[in-house]
């Protein structure tokens, strides 16, 4: 799948790179011609969409090296990295062409409008439309983020020209002149969709939530083995398309054998990364199952938290040297600090001989 994945992103970049070179040498010569701002801008767009394949190319072709020993869990992340460089592109040419837009409104020229300016927008819708039909097609087989930033920015690429040649045909029929006018809003446009563009890689970068879906095929394979009690502490990091990592703790009966349990956890990864391709790490977390005092102390414990706020939960109570020692697990639902939880928590369990140790699991990932 990576691979043809890869194959598909660097024939977009490649069909991206001659079709947007040939629509920005078209366009900019009838602008320059014509003295439209608006025309200049939409070439100025077009160059930077041949920018933007060709630094598709580069992405996906960076991002299928394999791991090294600077790079361990592989270069996939570069695919992101371009489309982020792909967006500031896009910033800075809106910016340009929105400010070149008011120069021109202080200091207006005229505009010539010939049939052949009509017929060479016309042509470049038309070889738009064609070139946003392929995006898409290209996106089915690689769902990668990246091609889906060209399709959207083929789309305003065709709402763009279209105004355009809208704009001259107004010129034509009324005598007015909104060439500069359209071009603010094309810049607008420009600006609005690189930020859009901008804000996705930035949150994928920095690391999102994963897949929803994913998170509950990982959890679907961990609900079926009947071997284990619960689990909690679920985490997915993930290194671009299909590389994803993960940790969970599984609670398990404390009087299982090692052996055993190790062969259970066994199974569970190896299963998780044949569907879901995710390489889990399985934390063992040993609960005594028989004890009357930590039945009673659990029941109390469950109850306490319940009082406090309803989404309240906790894992892992077990008695050491006695320290009363488990996590609770604070949603985003739960307004109260940990020190304010910890200071209800202390109060509730005063009557009990034992020293707390709480962790506060601020994990959204299950909430």
């Amino acid at each position: 799948m990576n691979n043809e994945r890869a194959k598909a992103g660097v024939k977009t970049g490649l069909v991206g790179i001659l079709v947007n070179l040939l629509l920005f040498v078209m366009k900019m010569a009838i602008g320059l011609m014509s003295k439209s701002a608006s025309i200049i801008g939409d070439a100025i767009n077009s160059l930077s969409d041949f920018l933007s394949s060709l630094i598709t190319v580069f992405g996906f072709k960076f991002s299928q090296l394999p791991a090294d020993h600077e790079h361990p869990y592989g270069h996939a992340r570069f695919e992101l990295i371009s489309g982020f460089v792909i967006s500031i592109i896009m910033l800075y040419l809106g910016i340009d062409l929105l400010r070149e837009s008011f120069v021109q409104i202080m200091n207006p020229k005229t505009l010539s409008v010939s049939p052949f300016m009509f017929a060479v927008l016309i042509l470049s819708v038309l070889i738009k439309v064609g070139l946003l039909i392929f995006y898409k097609r290209m996106y089915k087989v690689s769902e990668s983020e990246v091609i889906l930033a060209n399709v959207k920015d083929s789309r305003n690429d065709i709402i763009i020209t279209l105004s355009i040649i809208f704009g001259m045909w107004f010129q034509l029929t009324f005598g007015y002149r909104v060439d500069a006018y359209l071009a603010i809003l094309i810049s607008l446009l420009i600006i609005y969709s690189s930020y859009q563009m901008l804000r996705d890689f930035i949150r994928d970068l920095l690391g999102s939530r994963p897949d929803d879906a994913l998170i509950q095929g990982v959890q679907s394979v961990l609900d079926q083995d009947d071997e284990i009690i619960g689990y909690h502490d679920l985490i997915i990091h993930s290194y671009g398309f299909s590389r994803h990592y993960a940790t969970v703790h599984v609670e398990v009966d404390d009087k299982t054998s090692l052996v055993h349990a190790h062969s259970v956890i066994d199974v569970l990864e190896e299963k998780v990364l044949q569907k879901y391709h995710v390489d889990l790490v399985i934390h063992l977390d040993p609960l005594d199952l028989d004890s009357p005092l930590l039945k009673e102390l659990n029941d109390k414990v469950e109850e306490i938290l319940l009082t406090i706020h309803e989404d309240l939960s906790y894992h892992d109570l077990r008695l050491i040297h006695n320290n009363l020692i488990f996590d609770v697990v604070v949603t985003s639902n739960v307004s109260f600090s940990d020190e304010e939880l910890l200071e209800m928590i202390s109060k509730a369990l005063a009557d009990e001989p034992y020293r707390l140790k709480l962790t506060f699991d601020r994990n959204y990932l299950l909430a």
